[in-house]
């Protein structure tokens, strides 16, 4: 390994222990002072090369505000960072859903499923994994409730697929984060991969490259 990219290694940990929070990692102490569905995943993954413990420490600290649908929420919320950022726990209100986590503060919606693969990561980069057993154990059906809730959303009215009209009409949700899942593509194989309805998949599957797309409005509703 050259200097120069050692360097780089030892300022990359420098930075994620300099925010780190005792359970979490702050991906930006004054930008973005919370904690973070996807930058938690990536986190961990790169912790998981040079501390076992930090990274299934990030990847249950996000697991415990886990909505009781299965939803993993985008942010979870620090107490003690309140007022710094836009929007926050008064704006999603999120309290008023019966599937919020109990005294976990969150943000309403959630971010594409990385998750499993950074719990993999964590296990094959571990240079005990026998000890990193109990944590997949874990974390199993913790991720099984994240995909039935994948699913449950791409099956639901945020998600229309008319093969009588020659459209998709999906949630505005996946335009915000269309680059998250590499591309409109990437919004389509994901939406492919949980769909049921051999029809709507059918009509996918043979208009993927020219699928025309309609976004619906997004529900702040949906929320609360």
């Amino acid at each position: 390994m050259s200097r120069i990219f050692a360097d780089y290694i030892e300022r990359a940990r420098d930075i994620l222990d300099n925010n780190w929070t005792g359970s979490s990692t702050k991906p930006a102490p004054s930008l973005y002072p919370h904690q973070w569905n996807w930058d938690t995943g990536f986190i961990a993954i790169g912790r998981s090369h040079y501390d076992t413990v930090r990274a299934i420490q990030e990847i249950e600290s996000l697991f415990d505000a886990q909505w009781t649908n299965g939803m993993l929420p985008q942010i979870v919320f620090n107490p003690e960072e309140l007022g710094h950022y836009f929007p926050e726990p008064d704006f999603w209100q999120t309290e008023r859903s019966p599937y919020a986590p109990a005294g976990k503060l969150t943000s309403g919606i959630t971010m594409p499923p990385i998750h499993a693969v950074a719990v993999e990561k964590i296990y094959q980069n571990a240079r005990q994994p026998r000890s990193v057993r109990p944590f997949l154990e874990r974390m199993y059906p913790k991720l099984l409730e994240l995909e039935e809730a994948a699913k449950s959303f791409v099956n639901s009215s945020e998600v229309l697929v008319l093969p009588e009209e020659g459209k998709m009409l999906i949630s505005e949700i996946f335009r915000w984060y269309e680059k998250d899942f590499g591309g409109k593509g990437g919004v389509i194989d994901f939406i492919f991969d949980y769909l049921v309805g051999e029809n709507a998949r059918h009509f996918i599957r043979e208009n993927s490259l020219n699928l025309p797309i309609e976004y619906l409005h997004y529900d702040w509703y949906l929320n609360r």
